[in-house]
């Protein structure tokens, strides 16, 4: 079981400097954004992070729970496994912009790996920048090396895909972050309040920036099964961070059988249930 994993601070090279937030925010481009990334948030793609939406040491996301690390200024959408990154899967323009800064040269590879290389000044890894009107900025960060599909100056439509899903930059686990940014000022695009502990802060009322098919499609969860089911040995963290056991790999004749699972989000206090049932429909196990 892992707990929360945290994704670290995007690179001051493509960050706007802040300024004075303004009392009330614009509508967002387009009268609202749409999903980052072309792939279900059902099955494949989950939320393991929010911007941290509590000032001081601690961190709290928007509904005031513990999805989010402390000074997160981004949302993190991630993959279940490197396996399916490198199937491809795309980031897409949430809005209509212009292309502000773009990144396409940082290796995809976990922070945590002995190889990991010096990323100073390109912790966001390979990353685009687009611009929108009325003082709005997105910006995507650890995108896949070379498949970042858009250059500077370039005018992009809402849902065109910028590039993959990568591991660049300093990450713990394949993901692509999104900041939103009026006028330099962190939004938080779930809430639509601000990360500076002045207008913003968890748990107040939420003016969510999404469509409203897209927020339906990313629900907020307590905790998100990323990999999950059956092996005859017990699979370590790495291996289900690079690709889930599956299934179809056990051999019938196989005289037992492990349950594992890797969950995103789960916290002190939590209880799990397993419940385990035979093709027939009988239940084998039922255990909290």
């Amino acid at each position: 079981m892992t707990g929360r994993l945290a994704a670290l601070a995007v690179s001051a090279f493509l960050v706007a400097a802040p300024v004075a937030l303004a009392q009330s925010l614009p509508p967002p481009p387009g009268g609202g954004l749409g999903l980052p990334l072309d792939c279900d948030f059902a099955t494949t793609c989950s939320i393991q992070n929010y911007v941290d939406m509590k000032p001081g040491p601690e961190a709290a996301d928007w509904t005031c729970g513990h999805h989010a690390y402390n000074g997160d200024r981004g949302a993190d959408f991630r993959l279940p496994d490197e396996e399916t990154m490198l199937r491809g899967v795309a980031v897409v323009a949430v809005a209509a912009g212009t292309v502000r800064a773009v990144r396409d040269v940082v290796r995809d590879i976990a922070v945590s790996h002995p190889a990991a290389p010096d990323v100073a000044g390109r912790e966001a890894g390979n990353a685009v920048v687009l611009t929108h009107e009325n003082g709005w900025e997105m910006q995507y960060s650890h995108m896949r090396q070379g498949s970042v599909a858009v250059k500077q100056g370039d005018r992009v439509t809402a849902g065109q895909k910028l590039g993959l899903v990568g591991l660049s930059g300093r990450p713990e686990f394949t993901h692509v972050e999104l900041q939103v940014r009026h006028n330099g000022v962190v939004i938080d695009p779930f809430s639509g309040r601000a990360d500076d502990g002045g207008c913003g802060g968890c748990g107040g009322a939420a003016a969510p920036l999404w469509t409203a098919a897209a927020a339906a499609a990313m629900p907020y969860r307590e905790v998100v099964a990323l990999c999950i089911g059956f092996a005859i040995n017990a699979p370590s963290q790495e291996l289900m961070d690079r690709a889930c056991p599956r299934a179809a790999q056990i051999e019938r004749t196989a005289k037992s059988l492990i349950l594992f699972a890797s969950l995103s989000g789960p916290a002190g206090g939590d209880r799990g249930r397993i419940l385990i049932t035979a093709p027939d429909g009988s239940v084998v196990v039922d255990h909290t």
